[in-house]
């Protein structure tokens, strides 16, 4: 990525930062880089990321990089104490005779009113607004309301929050709001999709199949309470697609790490969740479902331990096992957000998972 150096733009009289000199400043920054004739000014999307404190390195190099493969104009929004703060620069994509380059703007303030108010004057008229709202999904509170409005997509990311589970029902409660017109994604389900294609994978050969009927239980493995959304959406995944249900008259349990919901099949056959911990420390790390047949069946898939590998056994007799190694790849977060940006609607398997993770929360509080 190519980077022009950050421009800084300041206050006013009245100690406020004016859309008008953060538009001359960028004006002032095309104008200087026009001459090399090798920039392409692209405008994709208004990209805005609200942050409740400045980013770490870490973060902040995930923004360059959404900013660099969207590019458009993205703002980015944090709430600090002391005076408004306003940057800019020109963001370009390196390679081929032409750079395609996009606009990215810095605002701080302590005032979070102040930051929506600059941000949306900021955006560009005929593009998508996507917010991507890092941390505690507090878009849902009044005071955020304004940008709620202005936004076409919000891009949530569960792994970020605090106490995750609380948090699931008021976003469904944003959903129902909205009327379904607002788009909101979360990336932890994003960073599930190579699980569900290995599952879904599995499950279309006939024989694998086979074992479904008496399915008796499931077992989803997350690293730490971060992931344990994930863990509830895989599972909601899962059920959904089977056509089973939470069992109204049980509750949750729990036996060491493991976490123990009852379900309901379409033939109201009981069978249990395992929600379980593992060591890891980061996402979903393997998947079980275990059948009563005659014999039993078994369809087993773990992380490997370098998180490289996913290594699944299927035992469906009289049928040979099945045992393969399928490679895991470590995705980048704005990785997940170019793939979630690219599908360009919403994801009915999402919000079905999601309300039946909103079931199977209720069961855990």
């Amino acid at each position: 990525m190519l980077s022009i150096p950050q421009t800084t733009i300041q206050p006013d009289a009245k100690g406020a930062i004016q859309p008008d000199a953060i538009e001359k400043t960028l004006r002032n920054l095309w104008r200087d880089i026009a001459a090399s004739g090798t920039t392409l000014h692209v405008r994709t999307l208004n990209l805005l990321v609200y942050m409740s404190a400045p980013p770490d390195a870490a973060l902040a190099k995930e923004i360059n990089d959404v900013a660099v493969q969207s590019p458009g104009r993205t703002v980015t929004l944090q709430t600090a104490d002391g005076p408004p703060l306003a940057e800019a620069t020109i963001a370009c994509r390196i390679g081929g005779s032409l750079q395609a380059c996009g606009e990215k703007i810095m605002l701080q303030a302590p005032n979070p009113q102040a930051l929506h108010n600059l941000a949306l004057a900021l955006l560009q008229p005929g593009l998508p607004v996507v917010v991507w709202w890092h941390g505690a999904p507090a878009f849902i509170d009044p005071a955020h309301a304004a940008l709620v409005r202005a936004a076409d997509h919000i891009l949530l990311d569960s792994r970020t929050w605090p106490d995750p589970l609380p948090f699931l029902p008021l976003i469904a409660a944003a959903r129902r709001r909205d009327h379904g017109v607002l788009r909101l994604s979360d990336l932890q389900w994003v960073a599930l999709t190579p699980w569900r294609q290995l599952i879904a994978q599995a499950f279309d050969a006939p024989t694998t199949c086979t074992m479904l009927p008496q399915a008796t239980r499931l077992v989803v493995e997350y690293g730490g309470p971060a992931y344990r959304v994930g863990a509830l959406l895989l599972a909601g995944w899962f059920a959904t697609r089977l056509g089973w249900r939470v069992a109204d008259d049980e509750g949750a349990s729990q036996t060491g790490d493991d976490l123990v919901i009852m379900l309901r099949t379409e033939d109201d056959r009981p069978l249990t969740l395992t929600l379980r911990h593992h060591a890891g420390d980061h996402g979903v790390g393997g998947v079980e479902l275990h059948s009563t047949g005659e014999p039993p069946a078994h369809f087993v898939c773990h992380e490997t331990p370098d998180a490289a590998n996913v290594t699944t056994l299927i035992e469906v007799p009289p049928a040979p096992a099945l045992e393969r190694i399928t490679p895991l790849k470590s995705r980048s977060i704005s990785g997940l957000i170019a793939e979630e940006l690219a599908q360009g609607h919403d994801d009915p398997s999402y919000t079905a998972a999601l309300d039946y993770a909103i079931l199977l929360a209720r069961k855990l509080s």
